[in-house]
């Protein structure tokens, strides 16, 4: 992910929304809420499967995504959620020229 977000101009140093993707039974997913927002996200319902989209703004670079997502997956995997992956916005303003 890193490496296209570079390919595509993007400054790794700025900050940007970021939005990692849960699926699961519904019962968990106030746990996970409960775990993701301790860790600075915010989250909300997808709008087709059970499950959460957790969003933070951060500089998305190697350090913050060594950090991270270890702690998103130990969150998963200890309420038996599926952690889905992640994306991040490119938004124009935040690509080097």
């Amino acid at each position: 992910m890193l490496a296209a977000m570079k390919r595509s101009g993007a400054d790794l140093g700025q900050r940007r929304e970021a939005n990692f993707y849960f699926y699961g039974e519904e019962g968990r997913m106030p746990a996970l809420e409960t775990r993701l927002r301790q860790l600075g996200f915010a989250t909300r319902s997808t709008n087709t499967d059970p499950g959460r989209i957790a969003t933070i703004e951060a500089v998305t670079d190697e350090a913050w995504l060594g950090t991270i997502i270890p702690k998103v997956c130990a969150a998963a995997q200890d309420l038996g959620i599926q952690y889905d992956g992640w994306e991040a916005s490119l938004p124009e303003a935040q690509r080097k020229h």
